[in-house]
């Protein structure tokens, strides 16, 4: 069940579910976990980038 601009709200029923159905969920929690782990490998870069720098204005202002 989805929502007028396509975000998942309710339960689903899996059980219930086929064919084709399925078949779009299963991409869209394939798509979703992708998304995801990008978005994790995004934040860790940006995290190691300011440890980096903070060290760098640590190391200088001693």
């Amino acid at each position: 069940m989805s929502n007028k601009s396509g975000n998942f709200k309710g339960e689903i029923n899996v059980g219930e579910m086929k064919g084709d159905r399925m078949n779009e969920l299963e991409k869209r929690i394939e798509s979703l976990e992708k998304q995801l782990a990008d978005m994790q490998k995004a934040t860790s870069c940006d995290l190691n980038i300011l440890s980096t720098r903070i060290t760098a204005v640590e190391s200088f202002s001693r």
